[in-house]
């Protein structure tokens, strides 16, 4: 289940800042402190046992994300289609940023690829994992203190190869999981289980799709280097194909 801190904040009295020795003890005086309770999610893996291991390295980008999800804040969306948040609840980082965190960590539970890390630490790498985060957010159908959301997760990925940055492959995962009540912790117990899945399957995708390109650049590679420079007879250099 995801972890969870709450953290007091103390708050601006009269547009000014507390005394420091009031800002000591805030936390023991009436109507002077918030609580925010942060939620890092702790989704679990369930990879496909034919998903081929790989001897290529990977980096993960961190995911683009619309304004609506890109934040700390735990999106609702409400019957009529309007965004909201959960009020004192926050994710423990941005969205984007745990995603490509936790898409990380798959990779790396998987067992299956020999190196993965964020793109941002400039190693080479053979392929590059672009992401998309478009959906994370808990609907709503009816009232939200007395009806059980849908938790839907969906992210766009697209499989670049290095150091051309070609794209091989594309697809979007998209999984929607009913929580299995109104309580805010069913609701994050579903985004676990709605982020475990999506990510578990991207994992999969992805080792798949680099695996049979790297066996076709591998297929091909011979056939490259089987045109050479050979002399004719009278010493000039022609191009012929070694089969």
């Amino acid at each position: 289940m995801m972890k969870h801190v709450v953290i007091r904040r103390c708050l601006r009295v009269l547009g000014g800042i507390l005394p420091i020795s009031l800002l000591v003890a805030c936390g023991d005086l009436p109507g002077l402190t918030s609580q925010i309770s942060l939620y890092e999610p702790e989704p679990s893996w369930q990879f496909q046992a034919d998903t081929p291991s790989v001897d290529w390295q990977l980096l993960v980008e961190e995911p683009n994300a619309p304004g609506t999800i890109n934040t700390g804040r735990i999106a609702l969306k409400r019957p009529d289609g309007e965004f909201d948040y959960f009020a004192s609840r926050q994710w423990s980082d941005p969205a984007p940023v745990f995603t490509q965190s936790l898409l990380i960590e798959a990779f790396e539970k998987s067992g299956k690829i020999v190196s993965v890390g964020r793109d941002s630490i400039g190693l080479r790498s053979d392929y590059l994992l672009k992401a998309d985060l478009r959906e994370l957010q808990a609907e709503y159908r009816g009232d939200p203190n007395s009806t059980a959301p849908t938790v839907r997760v969906q992210i766009n990925t697209k499989l670049v190869r290095m150091p051309r940055r070609e794209i091989i492959a594309g697809e979007t995962f998209d999984v929607a999981v009913v929580a299995n009540s109104p309580r805010f912790e069913d609701v994050v117990r579903a985004f676990d289980r709605a982020l475990g899945s999506v990510l578990s399957r991207i994992v999969d995708w992805t080792l798949v799709q680099g695996a049979a390109d790297a066996s076709r650049q591998k297929a091909e590679r011979p056939r490259r280097q089987s045109l050479a420079i050979a002399p004719d007879r009278r010493g000039h250099a022609v191009r012929e194909e070694i089969q």
